[in-house]
């Protein structure tokens, strides 16, 4: 996992793959990357080819990947590597984050409970699942809990009971910080 990213910026970056009968890293002689090998989700949407293939490092057990401004528009991206053709290598997968996943500021709304907050973020389902929420105005400011699922619709984050002693209020501000 690789985090603190910037945002809309390419991106290059050197990572291995793991051959397929073995636990050895693959070489330029066990796998020959091809369309449809290489996928890339941004912030959990529908996979699609990325748009260059990652090559190996001459000499070494390791390729270099290249990530477009565009393909690093969005705060959890995922690379899922599935050999297509005769499984030379393990279907794998890399996750990065950037700075936009890494901090980013909400306001509460509706009614909050000490369990359940509706807030202004919008990103898909589960993707602040296990963050830190810490809350920077209002009585609960410099508290802090573990989110337990977020939910697209309204912006829910849901807590364990116990995570936060009484209910924020409507308008209040937190960071959300991945873990």
């Amino acid at each position: 996992m690789l985090s603190n990213l910037r945002y809309g910026v390419a991106f290059t970056f050197e990572a291995p793959v793991i051959k397929a009968a073995v636990d050895d890293f693959a070489a330029s002689a066990d796998w020959t990357p091809a369309a449809g090998d290489v996928l890339i989700s941004k912030d959990g949407g529908a996979a699609a080819n990325i748009t260059t293939l990652p090559s190996f490092v001459t000499g070494a057990n390791y390729l270099t990947w290249n990530l477009s401004a565009a393909e690093m528009q969005a705060s959890r991206i995922s690379i899922i590597i599935v050999d297509a053709a005769a499984k030379a290598i393990k279907d794998q997968s890399f996750t990065l984050f950037t700075e936009a996943h890494n901090r980013q500021i909400v306001t509460l709304s509706g009614v909050p409970t000490a369990t359940s907050m509706d807030s202004d973020a919008a990103e898909a389902d589960g993707i602040h699942d296990n963050s830190l929420l810490k809350f920077i105005t209002g009585s609960l400011a410099g508290a802090q809990g573990i989110v337990s699922s977020f939910t697209n619709l309204n912006g829910v984050f849901a807590f364990t009971t116990g995570e936060f002693p009484s209910a924020p209020a409507a308008a209040d501000k937190a960071i959300i910080i991945n873990r």
